[in-house]
């Protein structure tokens, strides 16, 4: 879904807020799926260089690092470069990665998928962003992501 000439970013905030609810829920956005299962899905890690001098290429280096050492970070997909999940100018990489995070082959549990969905919505919203069910699969939501109107009085803060 392409969105040609749209000026609408997701701030460092609402960046940061959807980065928090995996862990404050202790949910895992790969869901059921493996890492490089997941990420495999949205990205071609074959063709995406490795961070580690001693692999060819991002599968092997995830599996590496999250798999057989479990040396990163569960949120490290968030600020690793090579996805663009944390870059101003690629804000549909994160709404085509979130979306994808409620998939049905990704996640089993619908009352976890609808929370998860409701809890993207509730930040996206002032940053002009909105994710809604386009299909279905066995009777099962699929989601994308649509430009809302921002509504600028969504928060009212009384300085005084």
């Amino acid at each position: 879904m392409a969105i040609i000439g749209r000026t609408k970013r997701i701030s460092e905030v609402t960046r940061r807020d959807i980065t928090e609810i995996f862990s404050a829920k202790d949910i895992s956005w790969y869901g059921r799926l493996e890492e490089t299962e997941f990420l495999s899905r949205l990205y071609d890690l074959d063709e995406i260089s490795s961070n580690d001098g001693r692999f060819d290429n991002a599968e092997s280096d995830i599996w590496q690092h999250r798999v057989i050492n479990s040396d990163w970070e569960e949120d490290w997909i968030f600020f690793d470069e090579r996805f663009k999940l944390g870059n101003e100018d690629d804000d549909q990489f994160l709404l085509k990665f979130l979306c994808e995070t409620l998939h049905p082959v990704v996640r089993s549990d619908i009352v976890e998928t609808q929370m998860l969905m409701e809890s993207y919505n509730k930040f996206l919203a002032p940053d002009g962003w909105q994710i809604f069910e386009s299909s279905q699969i066995s009777g099962r939501p699929v989601f994308s992501f649509v430009p809302i109107p921002i509504n600028k009085h969504l928060f009212n803060l009384n300085m005084s």
